[in-house]
């Protein structure tokens, strides 16, 4: 089919939930490489407390606290350090990921689209949210896409 609608981790498409967690697992880790290797200020091959932050700014959209970040550094400086190395980064990464709320991502879309507030979307909420995310597409594939969803949820 070529289209794929992901919502959080659920990618409507035929895919199993196994399946995409492989996918995102595999994702996050390369994703995670890349983001060391930019955040890693001066190439010095390890991440400051700074670099850090910037990394998980980069990762999971939020500045963690300083208690967060100490907490996350204290392996490497346990060790005495003189930061994270890339095999550490790699792991709190995947713990960090694995022990996040997997449908969170996707209850926090639900609410920004469901403006009036009714805990579910109609059709036409459906429309305007897909309209604001993927210009692009025509109107009918929003259409398609819903009576997708729609029929997956009354099988279900």
């Amino acid at each position: 089919m070529g289209c794929f609608i992901r919502v959080g981790c659920v990618f409507f498409s035929g895919r199993g939930l196994t399946d995409c967690a492989e996918f995102a697992s595999g994702r996050i880790r390369s994703l995670s490489g890349q983001v060391f290797r930019e955040c890693d200020c001066g190439g010095k091959g390890y991440l400051s407390g700074e670099d850090l932050k910037m990394a998980v700014v980069t990762i999971f959209g939020y500045k963690p606290s300083k208690m967060e970040t100490d907490r996350m550094m204290a392996p490497a400086l346990g060790k005495h350090l003189p930061g994270m190395s890339l095999d550490q980064f790699l792991s709190l990464m995947s713990s960090k990921v694995a022990t996040q709320d997997g449908y969170e991502q996707t209850r926090q879309i639900f609410t920004a689209f469901d403006v009036h507030c009714r805990s579910f979307l109609s059709r036409e909420d459906f429309k305007r949210a897909f309209a604001s995310v993927a210009p692009h597409l025509p109107e009918q594939t929003a259409f398609e896409a819903f009576s997708l969803i729609f029929i997956h949820c009354i099988i279900a």
